[in-house]
């Protein structure tokens, strides 16, 4: 106890809870059970999460279903997935190994930032944000992700807007972080077979 008190609150508490939300995931709740089980790790459980994802929003975006209960549960995906991915690039940073394939890790984070894009677009269209047409959310989304904002007014949006930018560059800047801390330390280490 004596320990804990004395270390850094971002070091145990801040580590213990992205854990713990990390776990609200279904394919990391499912993957760690099976881990536990069976010994095994199912590291394409998330690559096919993310294509699903992608799908979904972007028939969710072009095509709403017409059915108020399947309506509602995409819109819910489309606000919990950006949110599951924040706490994914959180504990992926804070918790374990950030980089541990660069090329995995560079597709991840284009699959994630469409992801974003995507169900912010949803989110936009759905909620009447100044944007009537797919294209037009879909645009807006895109250039929020991106720059600094949308390039119409989204009256009564400015949250939503905030939110995707708070997302989106915090698993930019996290990513570049990370990517570029794998580099370094490869180019850093003593090379097999060289002295």
């Amino acid at each position: 106890m004596r320990s804990f008190l004395e270390a850094s609150l971002y070091l145990t508490a801040v580590p213990w809870i992205i854990s713990r939300l990390w776990l609200l995931s279904l394919p990391n709740a499912l993957g760690k059970i099976v881990k536990e089980t069976f010994g095994i790790e199912w590291n394409w459980l998330p690559e096919v999460y993310q294509a699903l994802m992608v799908f979904l929003m972007g028939w969710a975006l072009w095509h709403p279903p017409n059915s108020t209960i399947l309506l509602t549960a995409l819109l819910a995906l489309a606000l919990f997935r950006p949110a599951e991915i924040l706490v994914f690039c959180l504990h992926w940073v804070l918790v374990r190994e950030p980089v541990v394939n660069l090329q995995r890790s560079l597709i991840g984070f284009v699959v994630n930032q469409t992801e974003i894009v995507l169900s912010f677009a949803v989110i936009f269209r759905h909620f009447e944000c100044a944007m009537d047409r797919p294209g037009a959310a879909l645009y807006n989304s895109l250039r929020t992700a991106v720059t600094i904002g949308p390039n119409e007014d989204l009256k009564g949006c400015y949250g939503l807007v905030s939110a995707e930018i708070v997302v989106a560059y915090l698993l930019t800047v996290l990513v570049i972080a990370a990517v570029v801390g794998k580099v370094a330390r490869n180019e850093s280490s003593p090379k097999e077979g060289k002295t």
